[in-house]
């Protein structure tokens, strides 16, 4: 597993890579946990992207807008 946490530009970036099996089949439009974890990131403005990328693995990245100082 890693994390990462970046400022990038006007947001605060997380990202955790599982490098497990991933994800079964249908689990990205089944799962209330995503679900719910998609509706708590709008609720602050964030932006909740969950990726299978190759090799069997499962990112979630949230991205979060930040003030930009006064």
């Amino acid at each position: 597993m890693a994390l990462r946490l970046e400022l990038e530009g006007l947001q605060i970036v997380l990202t955790v890579r599982d490098n497990g099996r991933g994800l079964p089949p249908g689990a990205l439009t089944s799962s209330y946990g995503f679900r719910g974890m998609r509706e708590r990131a709008m609720l602050i403005g964030a932006q909740l992207v969950i990726d299978e990328p190759p090799g069997g693995e499962t990112e979630v990245q949230l991205c979060i807008p930040v003030e930009p100082p006064a």
